[in-house]
């Protein structure tokens, strides 16, 4: 698959979350795109958008769903 030519659609209620939330849900996409299993899928999410990482882990982040 390549990469460059994946259409990623977002809907319109997402644009208005805050850009760190949305940023996440692009590289979460992105990283299920190469991998399914759980632990390569969280490894690639950190290489795409390390910040999140560091946020979650440091509990400065909550996520409410």
């Amino acid at each position: 698959m390549d990469i460059m030519e994946t259409v990623f659609r977002v809907r319109l209620k997402a644009v208005a979350l805050p850009e760190l939330a949305l940023k996440y849900m692009i590289a979460r996409d992105i990283a299920l795109i190469f991998n399914r299993r759980h632990k390569r899928f969280w490894k690639t999410v950190k290489i795409i958008y390390p910040i999140m990482s560091l946020l979650i882990s440091s509990q400065i982040l909550i996520i409410n769903v």
